[in-house]
């Protein structure tokens, strides 16, 4: 904020020197500054936008929401910042893209490393596995990690094990906070997940991962055998056998037609 304020100062000692030599040569500084005045509205009016993106930056400095070397999250793009000025803000993401958000868009502003951070831990247990020991567990190794010489001088409070947070489709899932140095949750938050993983093999316990069960239901009265053959019961079996049978006999029937008998001529009936 303080290189934004001597530029404002220097800006103005310029138009006040400006002015003072106009007074000097005999100008008349009234038609200067009306003429001033009509090409300053008509600036005005072209850079809105510029003049709305220099007063949000100049707050944003004044009120310190973020600065050079911060964690933020503006606008739904995070990274760390590298380059901030009245105009600009330039953030650089976990992938290396160079990020440059206007000033004027900027709405919302989300820091991660102002003052000092959290870790939000998410850690899934087994169902099959008892959720008081697995508890126990949680808050033996947050305090462990909180005594490490390591890892304590991150630490700034004593963990907080939230308790369970709720019941997923493959596990138990119990939170915990640990507040931390700024920019520091991120350590902190990788280490304990690796004990964690640790103690959960001493344990002979594993992390639960996403699983189905796939029930078959079939027609009533229909069976499959374990060769994926579809059956049905014998009483319907000898049902359809016999009704078979019985349309294969009909049609035989009418395939053999009766022998024709025998018609007199009119001449053998008059002889008879």
């Amino acid at each position: 904020i303080a290189s934004v304020i001597k530029n404002i100062a220097n800006f103005v000692w310029i138009g006040i020197g400006t002015m003072i030599a106009l007074a000097l040569f005999g100008v008349n500084l009234g038609i200067v500054l009306a003429s001033f005045g009509l090409i300053g509205l008509a600036l005005s009016l072209a850079t809105q936008s510029l003049l709305k993106g220099a007063v949000t930056g100049f707050f944003i400095l004044l009120e310190d929401q973020y600065a050079i070397g911060d964690v933020v999250e503006i606008d739904g793009d995070a990274g760390l910042v590298e380059n901030m000025n009245l105009r600009i803000t330039q953030l650089r993401d976990t992938g290396g893209r160079l990020i440059s958000i206007p000033t004027s868009d900027i709405t919302r502003v989300a820091n991660y490393s102002l003052h000092w951070s959290r870790c939000d831990l998410m850690i899934p247990v087994h169902y099959h596995a008892n959720i008081d020991d697995m508890l126990q567990l949680t808050r033996q190794i947050g305090n462990e990690l909180q005594q490490d010489p390591n890892w304590g001088e991150l630490i700034l409070e004593d963990p907080n094990i939230l308790g369970v947070e709720e019941f997923g489709d493959s596990a138990v899932t119990i939170r915990v906070w640990i507040k931390t140095q700024p920019m520091k949750q991120w350590d902190v938050s990788r280490e304990y997940r690796r004990r964690f993983k640790i103690a959960l093999q001493d344990y002979d316990n594993t992390i639960p991962f996403p699983q189905r069960e796939i029930w078959l239901r079939t027609d009533e009265g229909m069976q499959v055998s374990l060769q994926g053959e579809l059956k049905r019961p014998h009483s319907d079996q000898s049902e359809d056998d016999s009704s078979t049978n019985g349309q294969s006999a009909r049609r035989s029937e009418r395939q053999t037609d009766p022998q024709p008998k025998a018609v007199p001529d009119d001449g053998e009936a008059e002889d008879a």
